[in-house]
């Protein structure tokens, strides 16, 4: 009989259900080396099972690894998709055991995600990345504070001068994290060869493939350019109901923000000299778009391109309509 064990993790234990699609059994366990040894000897009790987790930040690793290794068919769900379920089945009690009982059922009636762990130098690459982002985020909090302080009416000099010092240490830490990330790169041929065809995309550069090969790899969990740009959040959406409401939305911004925030500042350099880019941009302006709106397409555009170029293994092609215009 099929098996569905939820899991409902947290810092310090794991909450956890297991459904048979008519009972539910509950247990605890520490998130902890000898905790996961214990529930793995109790799982292997279990026959033909299959175990649901949420993505909860890095607390779910540790438990998804260990489990992938010791050979169970594991699912790492988003968060977001198990509380829609949960508000479809009309819940209103939270707590770790209903969670758990929750994310049980899920696994037993739908299709949760397969999980597939990421190779070390992935997980490097991923864990650098998001360095870089806090990091960045650190120096945009101190410019908006270096800011604040030019508005009073006496000088702030020495405090303007500590920011801007610690924003200086800060981005020479950026560039060192960067070189770390390029290292790890040039060193796995199969990230060199990815790195190596992005870079061929006019408004790429080290930054953003960096995060595409540590968020993506090589896009071998998505099938589609629509699903990638859901996954980043820069799809646009839309309102409609009935004939009172029909209104084009902004950008979905569900997926990842770092992402966005590396797409939005390559369009910049795109909308000028990325062939493809510039002609939409072009389009764009002449039916009135603001640039705001005309730099998240393009943005949106070299997301595709990343994704064509190598989904078909192929450097990017700045004459590729006009050559398909010539053949056909």
């Amino acid at each position: 009989m099929k098996k569905s064990i939820g899991l409902d993790i947290g810092k310090g234990e794991i909450a956890v259900s297991i459904f048979d699609g008519e009972n539910y059994r509950n247990n605890t366990y520490k998130n902890t080396k000898g905790g996961l040894k214990r529930m793995v000897k109790d799982f292997k009790k279990e026959e033909d099972c299959i175990i649901t987790m949420e993505v909860t930040g890095t607390y779910h690793l540790r438990c998804a690894y260990k489990l992938y290794e010791e050979g169970f068919d594991v699912r790492v769900e988003n968060p977001l998709v198990v509380k829609r379920y949960s508000e479809l089945s009309l819940r209103r009690v939270k707590t770790d055991k209903v969670d758990a009982r929750i994310i049980a059922t899920f696994g037993y009636k739908e299709d949760p995600r397969v999980f597939k762990p990421s190779s070390k130098d992935r997980m490097k690459l991923k864990v650098l990345v998001k360095e870089i982002d806090q990091v960045q985020r650190d120096i945009n909090r101190n410019q908006s504070r270096i800011e604040a302080l030019k508005q009073y009416p006496e000088k702030m000099t020495e405090s303007i001068k500590r920011f801007k010092n610690k924003n200086k240490r800060m981005k020479e830490d950026v560039n060192q994290i960067q070189k770390e990330i390029n290292e790890i790169i040039k060193c796995n041929e199969k990230y060199r060869e990815i790195n190596k065809s992005l870079k061929t995309i006019v408004g790429v550069g080290d930054r953003l493939s960096g995060a595409i090969i540590a968020y993506m790899g090589a896009y071998e969990e998505f099938e589609s350019a629509k699903q990638v740009a859901s996954f980043v959040g820069i799809t646009p959406t839309l309102k409609q109901s009935g004939k009172s409401l029909y209104r084009q939305g902004s950008i979905s911004k569900m997926g990842n923000k770092y992402l966005r925030s590396l797409l939005m500042m390559c369009a910049k350099s795109a909308v000028r000299h990325n062939p493809q880019c510039k002609a939409l941009n072009d389009r764009l302006e002449s039916r009135g778009k603001t640039y705001h709106e005309r730099l998240i397409s393009a943005g949106h555009k070299l997301l595709r391109q990343t994704y064509g170029v190598i989904k078909n293994g192929k450097n990017y092609d700045r004459d590729y309509i006009n050559n398909m215009q010539y053949y056909y």
